[in-house]
């Protein structure tokens, strides 16, 4: 067996650790590398607008449906990123919004840069999941990367702490 013979199964390793740690549906609530996502709310906020998935690192757009119906770019001069939520700026006020589903939604960039800037902790519970696996042999499940006490230390230490979409 030569060095590349596991490359197809390490790499499906790889990307059902990422799958299971990262961003929205990971168990993290973070994303790991610098993704942009779309937070969407049916009303302007009544507060700040604690973002739920971090780490923040810009509001790319805040955009709203005006009582007219017509879509609009809320000004960036009115709000500011301040530890992962939306605050505004003295005197401004959140937008009157159209009634619908989605009146309102919040564009950011989320993440810790590249790969290589993830964390240590993550970086290292990602390596313990896919070793575990990758020895026993067994399917990459949610049940199979939460057995061992190892994992389970590193997934209460790497979790977030932020709500989840």
């Amino acid at each position: 067996m030569d060095d590349t013979a596991e490359d197809t199964y390490i790499t499906a390793l790889v990307n059902a650790a990422s799958a299971y740690l990262d961003a929205r549906d990971g168990v993290l609530g973070e994303a790991l590398v610098t993704q942009t996502w779309r937070y969407s709310l049916p009303m302007a906020p009544l507060g700040d607008i604690v973002l739920p998935l971090g780490p923040v690192v810009s509001i790319t757009a805040i955009k709203y449906i005006d009582a007219a119906g017509a879509e609009q770019t809320y000004s960036a001069a009115n709000y500011r990123l301040a530890d992962g939520a939306v605050e505004l700026v003295d005197g401004a006020s959140w937008p009157s919004v159209a009634e619908r589903r989605v009146a309102f939604w919040v564009d950011f960039v989320a993440g810790y840069g590249a790969a290589t800037d993830v964390p240590e902790t993550i970086r290292q519970l990602c390596r313990l999941l896919i070793g575990d696996v990758f020895e026993a042999r067994a399917a990459a499940t949610t049940e199979t990367f939460e057995t061992t006490p190892a994992a389970r230390m590193f997934l209460h230490a790497a979790r977030s702490h932020r709500g989840l979409f």
